[in-house]
C-alpha cells in the first residue's frame, strides 16, 4: 500500500550564539597556567513546529544552575585555587557539541593541553533507582569523582560502558581528562516537553552539585 502526505518544512536558518565563561584565577605561580574546567550547556532543543516549548530543566538547566552555585559558593568561602578554574556554559551542545568544540579549537587561553581536568554537569535518564551518575571516559578522573561522592555519602548509579554524550567529549578527544557528572532520575524526561522545573529532584541536584564542588576543590586547591 502507498500513503501520501504533505510536510511543511521551514528553511534552514543560521543563528549566532556564544559560550559564556567565568574565570577564577589560580594563586600558585607554578599552577595558574593549568586550568580545571567545570562545564554545562545552556541550550536545549527550543520549540516544535506547533510552538510547544522544550524547557530542558534537567537537560541542562540544572547543570547551568549548579555551575553558578558552585562559583558563588567558592566566592562565599573565599576559595583561592592553585590552578585556575574556568566556569564554562557552552552553547549549541544539542547541535553536536558545537560550543565546546569551538572552545577547544579556539581557546581564549586554556586549551585542552592546559586543562588538568574537565567536569561536565548534564542531565541523564536511567531506569535504575535514582542517584548520581559519573561517566567513564577517563578512569583516573572517574575514580576521583567517585571517591568524592563516597565521602559525601552520595548514592551513585553505574551504567557500564556509558560515556555520556556531552561537552566533556570535546575535551577527552583531545587528551584532557574529562567526565560527566549527572543526577540520574528515572523520570528525567530527556528531550520531552515535560522536562520542566517541577520535575526537578532538589536532593539529587544538590548531591550531584556537591560532588562536583568537592572534586573541584580537591583538584584545583589540593596539593
Amino acid at each position: 500500500s502507498r500513503v501520501r502526505f504533505s510536510l511543511y518544512l521551514q528553511p534552514v536558518e543560521q543563528k549566532q550564539t556564544a559560550n559564556v565563561l567565568g574565570v577564577l584565577p589560580g594563586a600558585d605561580e607554578n599552577r595558574k597556567d593549568k586550568a580545571l574546567v567545570i562545564g554545562a550547556h545552556l541550550d536545549h532543543i527550543g520549540t516544535d513546529p506547533d510552538g510547544v516549548v522544550y524547557n530542558g530543566a534537567n537537560d541542562d538547566g540544572w547543570g547551568v544552575s549548579a555551575l553558578i552555585e558552585i562559583a558563588m559558593l567558592m566566592k562565599q568561602q573565599n576559595v583561592k585555587p592553585l590552578n585556575t578554574i574556568v566556569f564554562a556554559a557552552f552553547s549549541a551542545e544539542e547541535e553536536g557539541l558545537v560550543g565546546s568544540e569551538y572552545y577547544v579549537r579556539n581557546p581564549p587561553k586554556f586549551g585542552p593541553r592546559d586543562t588538568v581536568a574537565m567536569l561536565q554537569l548534564d542531565g541523564f535518564g536511567t531506569h535504575d533507582p535514582a542517584g548520581v551518575f559519573i561517566s567513564e571516559e577517563n578512569f583516573a578522573l572517574f575514580t576521583r569523582v567517585k571517591a568524592a561522592a563516597e565521602r559525601l555519602g552520595v548514592r551513585q548509579i553505574f551504567e557500564p560502558n556509558i560515556r555520556g554524550g556531552s561537552d566533556q567529549q570535546s575535551f577527552q578527544a583531545r587528551g584532557a581528562p574529562a567526565v560527566m557528572i549527572a543526577w540520574a532520575d528515572p523520570n528525567s524526561f530527556i528531550h520531552l516537553p515535560i522536562d520542566d522545573v517541577n520535575h526537578i529532584n532538589l536532593r539529587l541536584l544538590k548531591d550531584a552539585g556537591m560532588t562536583a564542588y568537592l572534586t573541584a576543590l580537591e583538584i584545583a586547591v589540593g596539593k
